[in-house]
């Protein structure tokens, strides 16, 4: 397909370019595949805003696996598994009201609270927040909850 390029003006069909570039996420350098658009005439190069990956999601997830954190997946389903929604997680380990929602998105957590949430993340963690906030969750759910954990 040909594009106009924002550089050079010209129109030509544009080629797909990978490599490999360093991110740095919290000081820490981290190596990930990205796919560019190069304009032939000029050389410019693009972001391929239409790729597959997003090479940010990549660097996060490797810095994840690197420092042992959680990830986004994991989050997510150790809550369904003891079917809280995100307000109710939430409020169990005191974060404010879209953190989670962000976490399990894909943002990537600070130390503080990936500790937190691989901490809660343990049922015998889980039941001792529920029962050190008993107003998180609504009175049914929280029985239930202490009875399965």
């Amino acid at each position: 397909m040909k594009r106009v390029c924002p550089e050079c003006g010209k129109s030509a069909e544009w080629e797909t370019v990978t490599r490999l570039e360093d991110f740095s996420i919290k000081n820490e350098k981290i190596k990930v595949e990205v796919t560019l658009l190069r304009c032939p005439p000029c050389g410019a190069e693009f972001e391929d805003m239409n790729a597959e990956n997003d090479p940010y999601n990549a660097a996060y997830e490797e810095y994840r696996r690197r420092k042992g954190m959680a990830h986004p997946a994991q989050i997510t389903g150790f809550r369904k598994a003891y079917n809280l929604t995100q307000k109710e997680f939430s409020e169990l380990m005191g974060f404010g009201g879209v953190t989670l929602s962000r976490y399990e998105n894909g943002a990537l957590q600070d130390d503080a609270h990936d500790q937190l949430l691989r901490f809660a993340m343990k049922p015998n963690n889980l039941l001792s927040l529920i029962r050190q906030k008993p107003n998180a969750l609504p009175a049914r759910k929280r029985e239930t909850l202490i009875a399965r954990l």
